[in-house]
């Protein structure tokens, strides 16, 4: 259950079931699903041992859970049941089907994408323009131009993949089908390229480049704004401890014999732990939502450097570094949904 408070009602318990809508319905929410089904399928494609496993024990529970759930048909119905369960099982696990599946991931995953390079620009341009960008203080201008950079090479990068997009319409709508000849085929996907292939290849690389460099700075941005963080705690405990001796000698001068006196420090005291308290788990809370999002950003670092060629890893390890971004930053739009932020 998740608490979210509603103006002039007081917090109400959201179940996990809303939560779940939220997230499934949210665009990024849903993108992040396409993201996580799509990671799943590359890593069974990828490791023929875990897709055997795993047909093994979906092929097992079928055989065990359906004649459970038809105990009242005939016998033969059931078998039959159970025949038809495990060849689609066989069909949906097989190579040429996951290998589809990720490719209609990736390609629905893109929708969501077109046109977000104006939401990168313009966060780089607001962070450009804050106050903050000339605070003089040299660790917190380092981390706001970390921030821009790392927005603009991101709006660059979604920008070429835009561009691209076209193109992966035009060759998912020219794939060859059961009944198409190759003749057909290859005289189809002439005429529906758009960039050309040397063209496309190079806004897809480039796109890929720019999108490592925003991860970079990503990287760094977080790691500065978690020192910042870290200096900044250090710095509140120490105003506190002082706090804590002047209203300790405040509530010294009001005498110890005297009840009112005894009252007033004891309230000061409990508004000092309290405010601890909440300080306390804030910096918890954020300094958790940065690590989170720097290690995402490290995990994801591996898929735009296999393309480029800067990072050599296998595709079973790029989706296992996919799986785990996408888990991580998920998170972040679960709590969102639920009213975590």
């Amino acid at each position: 259950m998740t608490t979210t408070s509603i103006q002039g009602q007081g917090p109400r318990q959201i179940s996990t079931f809303e939560q779940f809508v939220k997230f499934v319905t949210d665009a990024s929410g849903l993108e992040r699903t396409f993201r996580l089904l799509q990671a799943i399928t590359q890593i069974l494609c990828s490791y023929e041992l875990l897709r055997q496993t795993t047909l093994i024990m979906l092929t097992s529970l079928t055989s065990f859970l359906l004649p459970s759930i038809l105990f009242s048909t005939a016998g033969s119905s059931v078998e039959k049941s159970c025949v038809a369960t495990t060849e689609l099982i066989h069909s949906l696990l097989s190579i040429p089907t996951l290998l589809a599946l990720r490719s209609s991931f990736a390609l629905g995953r893109r929708f969501f994408r077109v046109g977000r390079f104006l939401d990168s620009f313009r966060s780089a341009w607001k962070l450009f323009t804050s106050p903050s960008s000339n605070s003089g203080l040299l660790l917190q201008t380092l981390q706001i131009y970390l921030a821009i950079f790392s927005s603009s090479f991101s709006g660059i990068y979604l920008l070429l993949e835009t561009l691209h997009f076209p193109e992966v319409l035009l060759a998912a709508a020219a794939a060859p089908s059961a009944s198409s000849s190759h003749d057909d085929v290859v005289g189809e996907r002439q005429l529906t390229t758009l960039w050309g292939p040397d063209l496309a290849r190079t806004l897809h690389v480039e796109g890929q480049r720019f999108w490592f460099f925003a991860l970079v700075c990503g990287v760094a941005a977080g790691v500065v704004k978690l020192i910042n963080l870290w200096a900044l705690r250090r710095a509140v405990l120490s105003s506190s401890s002082g706090s804590a001796g002047q209203n300790l000698n405040l509530t010294s001068s009001l005498g110890s014999d005297s009840a009112e006196g005894e009252k007033k420090k004891g309230d000061i005291e409990k508004a000092r732990k309290d405010q601890a308290s909440r300080e306390r788990e804030e910096f918890r809370v954020t300094s958790r939502r940065i690590g989170r999002r720097v290690i995402a950003d490290l995990l994801d670092l591996a898929l735009p450097g296999t393309v480029v060629g800067w990072v050599e890893m296998g595709s079973g390890m790029v989706g296992v570094c996919m799986l785990g971004s996408t888990w991580l930053t998920g998170l972040e739009v679960w709590e969102r949904c639920g009213g975590g932020e």
